[in-house]
């Protein structure tokens, strides 16, 4: 199964917990592919929920 269809199934797939709008905004390397960016994300999601994700600094 590809990455994007891996992502497509984690955001969508639960009606109980499906994210229901969201937006990617793909930075300055605009040559990733869309199962880079799939990949990435599902990481990143992975990261958030075993809690080894580190937080961002947003104040500027």
């Amino acid at each position: 199964m590809s990455e994007l269809s891996l992502l497509k199934k984690e955001l969508f797939g639960d009606a109980t917990t499906a994210i229901s709008d969201i937006k990617f905004y793909p930075g300055e390397n605009s040559q990733a592919s869309i199962e880079e960016i799939a990949g990435y994300t599902r990481a990143a999601l992975a990261d958030i929920r075993s809690g080894t994700a580190r937080d961002i600094d947003l104040s500027f």
